[in-house]
């Protein structure tokens, strides 16, 4: 009984490792992408008008 089930399971394990899902498809890719968008526009928005005075200071320190 135990033989069959260290068999079965050596059987699954062997059959995972032989698929080749080692790519990464453009779905995930196009999920990463959300989450990175996700996390910009969360942070513009929290630090938007820290961004904002910091920008105004540059563009008046470079001016004549």
């Amino acid at each position: 009984m135990v033989n069959r089930m260290i068999t079965a399971l050596a059987v699954r394990l062997q059959a995972a490792r032989d698929r080749d899902d080692a790519g990464v498809t453009a779905v995930e890719y196009g999920l990463m992408i959300a989450v990175l968008v996700a996390i910009i526009v969360a942070a513009a928005t929290a630090l938007g008008g820290g961004i904002t005075a910091a920008f105004d200071a540059a563009a008046e320190a470079l001016t004549p």
